[in-house]
């Protein structure tokens, strides 16, 4: 058998049998091919570069270097499994079907990281009253339920924010009753679904109001003017532009004096107009009998402002945040984080005069240290505003493929979290 010969430089150079032909090129040289090589990758400059055994995949960088994957970076299952708890709590109006099956798609996703969920749905709750009085009914129902599993605390919408309390509660040791108890709960993170941690935006409570199309008006100017009734101060009406906390800073002189001012014009027509949307009964009072309504919705609103109030209280809106923050910080072992706060928030595409616009239910902070613990993904396919995408954030139903990736992103990042507890 000939040997082969290649031109280098317009000479010609005879090869040796055991040199394998390779296509030529102006740049590349000839490198004999080993037992031990077995792939190959090129890089810019062209030049052949033989993996190691050890490593078995890459990524590459904008310069096209390789870059072996790091241990984090694989997503490879526990060889010993994990155990958790997730506690579920549901927002405004919620009740036991908030999360339809995604506990079930959660628990199923951890599964293949080899971490077995175990999952406690805190039951339907009237969403009125004081605030505190139904984070303090979670607490004992999570010391009830006392287990020596690390716990994640999740709550839809309001549910959120809930949640969020309970962690800073109990962390705080400020429950009289608990401060004795040798049992503390391990909670390793809080996640909210689309919890309006800084208030609503425009969108949310405009969504609920044009549910009903030829009404718009006359439930703008029944809360209206029942704010004005109760309000002196007020001067504008329930379609005003402002943000709900925004609007309450401005008149927080005022509100001191009634108690209520212009954020609640806007928290009240958000409440009423998530009620209209929700409640058959509601959209057919303001269809067929206004003055009904008006007596239903002042009630409605009355009952359900004490347990609102985290919307407009911007104060202690960035004071939650700032305890979530610090315990990250404050728990963190060598580098890595023992707590994790998130909050998944859905943007709705909406159809508009000016074309197609992205839009939130909940208001997002500007500040990049608050900013960078809120996660967008898809609001609801074929959804006409936000709050249809935030009462179906995880109805299957009608929006199957979001909730499934809604679970995996959670999942993920449920994974990589525990990696990191020591």
């Amino acid at each position: 058998m000939q040997d082969s010969a290649i031109v280098i430089n317009e000479e010609k150079v005879s090869l040796p049998n055991n040199v394998k032909k390779i296509p030529a090129t102006n740049n590349v040289k000839k490198v004999p091919v080993t037992n031990n090589v077995k792939k190959v990758s090129v890089t810019e400059n062209k030049k052949i570069v033989p993996l190691t055994d050890n490593v078995k995949k890459v990524s590459v960088t904008e310069n096209k270097k390789i870059v072996p994957l790091t241990d984090n970076e694989k997503k490879v299952p526990f060889t010993e499994k994990k155990n958790i708890s997730i506690v579920y709590v549901h927002g405004f109006r919620g009740g036991k079907n908030t999360f339809w099956d995604f506990p079930e798609l959660l628990k199923k996703s951890m599964k293949t990281y080899n971490v077995e969920v175990n999952n406690k749905i805190f039951d339907a709750f009237e969403t009125k009253g004081e605030f505190d009085i139904i984070v303090n009914k979670i607490i004992d129902w999570i010391y009830e339920k006392a287990d020596n599993e690390p716990i994640v605390l999740m709550g839809h919408s309001m549910g959120g924010i809930l949640v969020s309390d309970v962690f800073r509660k109990i962390m705080k040791g400020s429950i009289e009753k608990y401060k004795e108890s040798t049992y503390k709960p391990n909670i390793i993170g809080v996640f909210g679904f689309d919890s309006p941690y800084f208030g609503l935006t425009t969108s949310a409570y405009g969504s609920g109001l044009r549910k009903i199309g030829e009404t718009v008006s006359a439930v703008s100017n029944i809360v209206s003017n029942y704010f004005s009734s109760n309000d002196d101060t007020t001067t504008q009406t329930a379609n005003s532009p402002k943000r709900a906390s925004e609007a309450n800073n401005q008149n927080n002189n005022n509100n001191k004096k009634s108690g209520w001012g212009l954020g609640n014009i806007v928290l009240g027509a958000a409440a009423l107009g998530y009620m209209i949307y929700n409640n058959e009964n509601a959209r057919e009072a303001v269809r067929d009998q206004s003055n009904k309504l008006l007596a239903e919705s002042t009630e409605y609103i009355n009952d359900y402002k004490e347990f609102l109030e985290p919307l407009l209280d911007t104060n202690e809106q960035c004071a939650r945040i700032d305890d979530l923050i610090k315990y990250i910080k404050d728990s963190t072992v060598n580098g890595k984080e023992q707590f994790i706060f998130k909050n998944y928030y859905p943007v709705t595409i909406v159809k508009t005069e000016n074309g197609l616009i992205k839009q939130n239910f909940i208001y997002l902070p500007t500040e990049k240290n608050y900013l960078k613990f809120f996660d967008a993904i898809n609001g609801a396919k074929n959804s006409v505003d936000v709050i249809y995408s935030h009462t179906n954030m995880f109805k299957s139903e009608t929006n199957a493929e979001n909730v499934q990736k809604l679970a995996n992103k959670c999942s993920d990042d449920l994974y990589q979290h525990i990696k990191n507890i020591v």
